[in-house]
């Protein structure tokens, strides 16, 4: 991708795998040549041709146009060079240039192409936002960025954008779940202490129950040891009165008159 020196640029949109960035500008002033020798070979260089006319033969219209192709090359391979440089690992390949035959014979760069896979990641949208993030740099890091290097800066923003999107949904399917997950947590919690209370008042009501069982079992027990003892002691009274010396039992006694 070239900047607009004075010329047209052309540059295609987005290709099947990616971002083609290419610019095309026509050349400068009325060419005999025109553009009609252009080469999409990147391996072209600048070495005259045979038939490659002598500098001192040009006109000086020819010799104004051959200074500026110059510069239209130089800027051109800077142009591409910064693309190449900002896209990093996304950039498919280096810069690929068209040529065209100046007056003097030689091939000028006049327009380049960097391809740029700007392609989401799947499945991850932090690295889709990475991405993104750098391809806008890419298309934006010549120091005239064209029409369409702020077009496919665009494009890169809508796709950021909806990375985030993706990100913020997920985020709050997390903490849905999470909520929904202390919910089940805090519903086991409470069941699990409403069974220990449960156990805990059956407990209690069996202790309440034997409690009141043997209060009542007391009582006729100990109703029963007191009558036992009692005649106990009655038995053990008659015994002793027995075993004095006095009247004996069924026997009268004589009384002197």
């Amino acid at each position: 991708m070239a900047a607009d020196i004075g010329g047209v640029a052309m540059i295609s949109g987005i290709s099947s795998e990616g971002v083609s960035i290419n610019g095309l500008i026509s050349a400068l002033g009325s060419s005999p040549r025109g553009c009609s020798n252009c080469s999409e070979d990147s391996t072209k260089t600048q070495e005259a041709q045979s038939t490659s006319p002598n500098k001192s033969e040009l006109t000086e219209e020819e010799r104004r146009e051959v200074e500026e192709l110059k510069k239209r090359d130089a800027e051109v391979r800077r142009h591409e060079q910064a693309h190449k440089a900002a896209a990093g690992g996304h950039a498919k390949g280096g810069p690929t240039f068209s040529y065209q035959t100046g007056p003097d014979g030689r091939q000028y760069a006049v327009g380049g192409e960097v391809q740029i896979d700007t392609s989401a990641v799947s499945g991850d949208p932090d690295a889709t936002i990475r991405k993104m993030r750098q391809i806008q740099r890419a298309a934006n890091a010549p120091a005239e960025p064209s029409s369409q290097d702020r077009q496919v800066a665009a494009q890169a923003a809508a796709q950021l954008q909806a990375a985030q999107r993706e990100k913020a949904a997920e985020q709050a399917e997390k903490v849905a779940g999470g909520q929904a997950n202390s919910a089940e947590e805090s519903r086991q919690i409470g069941n699990a202490q409403e069974v220990q209370a449960q156990q805990v008042r059956a407990q209690e009501s069996k202790i309440q129950d034997a409690q009141a069982s043997d209060a009542r079992g007391l009582e006729p027990t100990g109703g029963r040891a007191t009558e036992n003892a009692s005649n106990a002691a009655a038995a053990k009274l008659y015994e002793g009165l027995q075993a004095q010396d006095g009247p004996k039992p069924g026997r009268f006694i004589d009384v002197a008159a």
